[in-house]
């Protein structure tokens, strides 16, 4: 059928979709909340009904997806993909990817509690911490195929960060989403990082993931910038700007080319 294709994750693509897409840790879930806060129509967003309203493709099964009203705004971490017609992609400084990452993973019983972050980097730039590849290949496979193209737009976490209101405007008028100066402010104050983390211990237990994952680790971290700078050791932060140093540029992670 016209506008229906299926995915290698066995979940059916329409093509009025909108994915937001990112690396893993680079702020979905963050944008998710903001988006969802959009087009809830009024509905109080929290951890209960995200899953309705801007379901993760990999907590959800097909047939459940099929029933979301389109649009259909949805969660996905897979590299480029010419099925998935209009995107939101979310980066964010790989060095604070790898930071939180390593959080994530001990959070969810990935990784022992007592690894180091240095043993880790080496795994998550060869790409072998999932099945999305490394952070290097899944986002620069975005940009090569679709940068400055129709129905595709980049925010910068980074940018979330410091200007929400206007980073959101922006998603808001590339989906076409009717949206209030107020319902922007609202949906901001809405996903606060602190909100988040208050409604992911008392609703522990109404979500998918958080209820079999680690309760001490918190899925919402610090929810900053240059976490990198205190958290990585220099050499490690080093062999992540080796691996992806022209990227970052790219992005503007970096002030200078890495030769």
């Amino acid at each position: 059928m016209l506008g229906r294709q299926p995915l290698e994750r066995g979940v059916t693509s329409f093509d009025d979709d909108v994915w937001i897409v990112s690396y893993p840790r680079s702020g979905n879930t963050w944008t998710r909340f903001l988006i969802a806060n959009l087009v809830a129509r009024g509905e109080t967003v929290d951890w209960t009904n995200i899953e309705r309203l801007v379901p993760d493709i990999y907590l959800n099964r097909d047939p459940v997806l099929r029933q979301v009203p389109r649009p259909r705004y949805l969660k996905s971490h897979e590299a480029y993909r010419p099925d998935y017609r209009r995107v939101v992609l979310i980066v964010r400084d790989p060095r604070d990817v790898a930071v939180s990452y390593f959080h994530f993973l001990r959070k969810s019983n990935s990784l022992p509690t007592d690894l180091p972050i240095e043993q880790f980097l080496p795994r998550f730039v060869e790409g072998q911490t999932d099945s999305y590849g490394s952070w290097g290949e899944n986002v620069g496979s975005w940009l090569g195929a679709r940068q400055n193209t129709p129905n595709f737009t980049i925010v910068r976490y980074e940018d979330l960060l410091t200007d929400a209101e206007t980073q959101l405007r922006r998603v808001a008028d590339a989906l076409s989403l009717s949206a209030s100066p107020e319902l922007i402010r609202t949906a901001i104050e809405n996903s606060q990082a602190d909100r988040l983390r208050k409604l992911e211990d008392s609703q522990r237990g109404q979500h998918k993931y958080l209820k079999r994952s680690r309760p001490e680790i918190p899925f919402v971290r610090a929810a900053k910038a240059d976490q990198w700078q205190t958290d990585l050791p220099p050499a490690t932060a080093d062999q992540i700007v080796a691996a992806w140093g022209d990227t970052m540029r790219e992005l503007g992670y970096l002030k200078e080319r890495v030769e």
